[in-house]
């Protein structure tokens, strides 16, 4: 799935009052019909703010439009994300974007890249850094993979170097936790300050989950 979007008309504190709304979107591929579904309508009055809230997940390799496997275009890929969320920014406030996983397994571009460079300089995480991810959450088929695979990209993802292109994603997720003291290995949620128009704070706080499975991470490495 390329982008999911919840957007939300806010009331600044002190604000006029108005009738708040979502709307929840599912956008894939270009050319599928699948359009927002508004569950009810307003009219943002110039002293409302509209944030969107975007996930990709089960993205599984799809960095690029092209699928070696079957030499054919390739659809629901990260250029097409980057695409629909500069739309989406472009159109509101503010925005947050996260991915939920299950990025590193499922096209030949990814294979090649674990099995003959050890998943360093993974392209999934420079499309992150790039298209400006705030936050990366794990999915269960990140744990097919080899620790030192696994965190060659996270390393990258939260990188600060500035030799390394885009800006560092944030991992967080609460329930892979040390073995020996039951710690989480990853920041188990993530807090964001949004300041919009240089005078409304917005916070917002978003904690990382994966599904329910014994997996072997390995101890901890330095992010």
């Amino acid at each position: 799935m390329v982008c999911l979007v919840l957007s939300v008309a806010v009331i600044p504190a002190g604000a006029a009052e108005t009738k708040l709304t979502s709307v929840y979107a599912s956008y894939a591929a270009e050319g599928h019909t699948n359009a927002p579904i508004e569950d009810d309508v307003f009219e943002a009055k110039s002293d409302s703010i509209t944030v969107s809230i975007m996930t990709t997940t089960d993205m599984h390799g799809r960095a690029y439009d092209w699928n070696s496997y079957t030499n054919s275009a390739l659809n629901n890929n990260f250029l097409q994300a980057a695409k629909l969320v500069a739309e989406r920014r472009a159109a509101v406030d503010d925005s947050i974007l996260i991915d939920v996983g299950d990025i590193l397994q499922g096209s030949a571009l990814s294979s090649y890249q674990h099995s003959q460079e050890g998943g360093e300089n993974s392209p999934m995480a420079t499309a992150l850094r790039y298209i400006g991810y705030d936050a990366f959450v794990l999915g269960n088929h990140e744990f097919n993979y080899a620790p030192q695979i696994q965190w060659n990209y996270y390393n990258l993802l939260t990188s600060t170097d500035k030799a390394v292109a885009g800006q560092p994603v944030d991992v967080i997720c609460s329930n892979v936790v040390e073995t020996e003291t039951n710690e989480s290995v990853f920041c188990p949620v993530q807090d964001l300050h949004l300041q919009v128009r240089g005078r409304h704070d917005l916070h917002h706080r978003s904690a990382g989950l994966r599904e329910h499975e014994q997996r072997e991470l390995g101890r901890r490495q330095p992010l």
